[in-house]
């Protein structure tokens, strides 16, 4: 009698545990589903709705730059690879460093100013 309780009270406790299982994973799965349907969201925001949320006092000082500022930097990178380029480049390449350059400066303005725009 006592084996067939402690199989009766075995088979309650292991499904008892199962159960528990599946609960707590389902809402563990739930939690990481808002969690993806959050940062998604993040992802779809443009500067319009950015700029709704946050004042210009809250951008990092690295986010919010002048026309100035982004002229420079990319003026001191075209320069650094002009200079670069000319290391690299051996004089029967030389006709053809227009055509890199320009290359370069559409790479460049498609990863930096095509980003912020």
């Amino acid at each position: 009698m006592s084996f067939v309780l402690g199989v009766v009270f075995g088979i309650a406790f292991g499904l008892a545990i199962i159960v528990a299982f599946v609960k707590s994973e389902n809402a563990r799965s739930k939690q990481r589903t808002d969690l993806a349907s959050g940062i998604a969201a993040f992802a779809r925001m443009t500067v319009e709705d950015s700029r709704k949320i946050f004042t210009p006092e809250q951008y990092p000082s690295w986010v919010v730059f002048s026309n100035q500022q982004k002229a420079s930097g990319i003026a001191a990178f075209a320069r650094r690879t002009v200079e670069d380029s000319r290391k690299i480049f051996t004089p029967e390449q030389i006709p053809f460093l227009g055509c890199f350059l320009k290359s370069a400066k559409d790479e460049v303005f498609n990863f930096s100013l095509g980003c912020i725009w």
